[in-house]
């Protein structure tokens, strides 16, 4: 389910993830990892992109900066993110347990609106050797100067 509605319905009412809530994605590029982002966005929840390269020692600072509610992970990063998640509410496995996650959730396509107090959160390798925080509020910040908004306007010409 591109649209990401069974996993939002399944994430609000099996996890009771919600508005300004954080939750991990540590996935490999895959569709699952598209269906988390677009299920947090429309519960207005925050998805935290987390390095799949990571070990546990590394995860565990950045889950707890996170503030995160749970994690969606795969096989191959399952490990790393349970020992570094010991104390996170949750956490959810693509494959089978993803899947039927996904089947319970209501195919409803509806969500409420977003708030110009949304943000996305962006951890990046950092050159300390710890993950550095961005924080991003993308109404005002992703179309600033590009007049997209506005019929007849590009992001290309000023006219």
């Amino acid at each position: 389910m591109l649209g990401g509605q069974g996993s939002r319905d399944a994430l609000e009412r099996t996890y009771g993830v919600g508005p300004g809530d954080h939750v991990g994605i540590d996935l490999y590029n895959c569709i699952e990892y598209v269906e988390a982002m677009l299920a947090c966005w429309k519960l207005r929840a925050v998805p935290i992109n987390v390095n799949y390269r990571y070990v546990a020692s590394e995860l565990e600072p950045l889950f707890d900066n996170a503030t995160l509610v749970g994690v969606v992970c795969d096989e191959q990063t399952e490990a790393a993110a349970r020992a570094a998640a010991a104390t996170k509410e949750w956490i959810v496995k693509t494959g089978d347990e993803y899947e039927a996650l996904v089947a319970s959730g209501a195919a409803d396509r509806s969500f409420g609106d977003r708030s110009p107090d949304d943000h996305y959160v962006l951890y990046t390798g950092g050159t300390t050797g710890t993950p550095a925080r961005r924080c991003v509020a993308p109404r005002r910040h992703l179309l600033r100067g590009t007049r997209l908004g506005e019929p007849g306007r590009s992001a290309d010409r000023d006219t």
